[in-house]
């Protein structure tokens, strides 16, 4: 279990700085859109892979606590059942999901420099900061693809080490 909680908390902290980078990115290139009013479908598929990528981690960040911490308090039938199968199930999936919100943001990298900050105008406000802040947003994205691959790995492998009753052998040197 230790190895389990381990990979998952390492995961949630890099899915939770994606989660801050991705907001601000969303927060920065809506109020710069506005001052531009150049809605197009460019500035807005930025938006969605902003909002969407960090609402997904979230809530499996939120739902895998949760089942995780039922996992590890229940001692007397621990089986790695449908709701642990969608644990992992979802962890491989929003490993996707978070490669191709980076992929979005980092395709449409050049076209946010040259109309964001290039464009000076008493409307838009925007610094090389938040350029350096979207560009980590992307590279943090590509980290925690990474991650959650693990994560996948992790989870999969130990899926055989939960299931054990009780009285049965508690073998979980791989799990910690």
């Amino acid at each position: 279990m230790a190895l389990l909680w381990s990979a998952w908390i390492w995961t949630t902290v890099v899915g939770l700085l994606y989660v801050a980078l991705s907001l601000s990115t969303f927060s920065r290139v809506y109020q710069a859109g506005v001052g531009v009013k150049k809605y197009t479908g460019d500035l807005r598929s930025l938006l969605v892979a902003s909002f969407f990528g960090a609402a997904l981690v979230l809530c499996y960040s939120i739902l895998s606590c949760c089942l995780l911490f039922g996992l590890t308090i229940r001692k007397k039938k621990r089986k790695a059942g449908f709701w642990y199968g969608f644990m992992t199930s979802s962890a491989v999936n929003l490993g996707f999901v978070a490669l191709l919100c980076s992929l979005v943001l980092h395709g449409y990298r050049s076209n946010v420099i040259s109309v964001f900050e290039h464009e000076q105008s008493a409307r838009v406000e925007w610094s090389s900061t938040d350029t350096a802040v979207f560009v980590a947003t992307y590279i943090v994205g590509y980290v925690a693809t990474g991650f959650y691959f693990i994560l996948f790995g992790i989870l999969y492998y130990g899926r055989t080490k939960l299931q054990w009753e009780e009285g049965e052998g508690r073998d979980e040197s791989l799990l910690g």
